[in-house]
């Protein structure tokens, strides 16, 4: 495995700050396919299967949150989902993104702060490799929630391995015990990068909540 790739995504996972996360990020938006490809990354299409498997094809409209370069959405289309929204807080992936061809919008927005959407938009909302460190904070599920109608799918990938979820989870608990999502499935825990020796103890889950209330 190329010293190159992991160095990339020891940069990007050790940014201290939402500026220094920006940075890497654009310089990584050319590259970044290749080097999750190279290191055979899961969550993209776990994240995809679970959603297809619990949202009927032709339902949506669908936020991809933390849409990145939009490898999440092409399997979403491809499963038959076609009314996509990608949010990510880089414009450089977004460019990426929305050269794929496959979003009728691509907005720029940051998960843990106020969504661009009013209140039940969307009949689905995933994330994929954006809940782990250095990226989107625990209460984000708050706005995704918000933005979830009732009803609606919320698919989230975490990390399936020591505690590294535990924020992550106890902010699902608490939107499942004040009535707001009710949990429907979880997978199971898979290694997120199949071809990386280095990386072989890194797990993910993907978890599947339905929005409940009005």
């Amino acid at each position: 495995m190329s010293d190159d790739i992991l160095n990339r995504l020891e940069k990007v996972y050790g940014a201290k700050d939402r500026a220094a996360l920006e940075q890497e990020y654009a310089a990584w938006a050319k590259r970044y396919d290749g080097d999750v490809m190279a290191l055979g990354y899961t969550p993209h299409a776990l994240v995809a299967g679970m959603a297809a498997r619990y949202l009927p094809a032709g339902e949506g409209p669908l936020l991809d949150c933390g849409a990145g370069t939009g490898l999440v959405a092409v399997l979403l289309y491809a499963f038959g989902l076609r009314d996509l929204v990608a949010l990510d807080m880089s414009d450089a992936m977004l460019a990426v993104a929305k050269s794929r061809g496959v979003y009728r919008d691509c907005v720029q927005g940051v998960l843990g702060e106020r969504l661009p959407f009013d209140d039940a938009s969307f009949a689905a909302v995933v994330g994929a490799g954006t809940f782990t460190a250095g990226h989107a904070p625990g209460d984000s599920f708050h706005e995704m929630t918000r933005v979830l109608r009732p009803g609606g799918v919320m698919v989230v990938g975490l990390r399936g391995d020591g505690d590294h979820a535990k924020r992550y989870l106890d902010c699902l608990t608490v939107l499942t015990e004040a009535g707001k999502l009710t949990h429907l499935a979880d997978s199971t825990p898979c290694p997120a990068f199949l071809l990386s020796a280095e990386e072989a103890h890194v797990l993910t889950v993907v978890k599947v909540f339905r929005r409940t209330g009005a």
